[in-house]
């Protein structure tokens, strides 16, 4: 199973990301299989200690999230 999540990272966490995940608009990625909200961002390149809050469908959510 496979699904499209698209995310959004406050500016101040660019320097943390890869250029194609820059964009004001957000970036779409695909995903192949569950996973946390806190394995997800650790994969793009960003600590989870550097985030504070995680929303998903306009709810706060925590790192287990999937």
């Amino acid at each position: 199973m496979s699904a499209e999540v698209h995310l959004w990272f406050h500016t101040t966490l660019h320097p943390l990301l890869a250029e194609r995940l820059h964009s004001p608009d957000g970036c779409r990625l695909r995903i192949h299989k569950p996973r946390s909200v806190k394995d997800l961002i650790e994969s793009l390149g960003i600590p989870h200690t550097e985030m504070d809050v995680i929303v998903v469908d306009g709810e706060s959510v925590d790192f287990s999230h999937l």
